[in-house]
């Protein structure tokens, strides 16, 4: 090893960074099986206007040593109702490090809930940051990046959109449903942003200034 480092504390860091992991596997699985159900529900109250069209698949990312898995993410694909062919991916992405949490102004553990055309792959599509320029991405209420412009929305499948949360903000099954499944169950409803991300859910990350997004964040 280059450095002289403490053992004791070494093996700390990997016995931590493994329970870490651990606890993430259980609220990945937990999580996606608390979006399947409610979107298979039958609730005449609250229709929605897609349904499951094939089953969910994941996808992980290690850093450059392939000694840690930074980043985790789920794809749920959907269809209109009644159809067959998959239009979106519901999912989300945990990340804990690199470009997965290099939003302006942050500095810890991520999970980014999206609605995308295409799902992540880390080889090829995923959340980071700076995002590409892209003069049809906006940002509606400092909370949800959108890449639809308003007039090319006519119906759910249309809309690309994504929001943030500090991973250390859900702690329980009942803050993965009220700080994700609702929100993202009532965007695909169609919803206003502040309707569906109310402020009483904890650990929403503000995106102030979109200009931001394009740039790299000085570490």
């Amino acid at each position: 090893m280059t450095k002289v480092v403490d053992g004791a504390a070494l093996a700390s860091c990997f016995k931590v960074v493994s329970s870490c992991g651990s606890e993430i596997e259980a609220m990945s699985d937990s999580l996606i099986n608390l979006l399947a159900e409610a979107i298979s529900e039958k609730n005449n109250n609250r229709p929605l206007p897609c349904a499951i069209s094939d089953k969910h698949f994941s996808s992980y990312s290690m850093d450059d040593s392939s000694w840690v898995c930074t980043d985790i993410a789920y794809n749920l694909p959907l269809k209109n109702v009644g159809k067959r062919k998959t239009l979106a991916y519901l999912g989300f992405q945990i990340s804990m490090a690199g470009a997965g949490i290099a939003a302006p102004g942050n500095n810890e553990p991520l999970v980014h809930v999206f609605l995308w055309k295409v799902p992540v792959d880390f080889n090829e599509f995923f959340m980071g940051f700076p995002l590409e320029k892209d003069d049809k991405i906006r940002v509606l209420d400092n909370l949800l990046i959108e890449w639809t412009p308003e007039e090319e929305i006519e119906k759910w499948s249309d809309r690309e959109w994504l929001f943030s949360l500090r991973l250390t903000s859900l702690n329980s099954s009942e803050d993965l449903k009220r700080c994700i499944v609702d929100p993202a169950l009532a965007l695909l409803r169609g919803e206003t942003v502040l309707s569906a991300l109310p402020s009483s859910i904890d650990g929403l990350i503000h995106y102030t200034d979109v200009q931001q997004l394009f740039s790299e964040v000085e570490g």
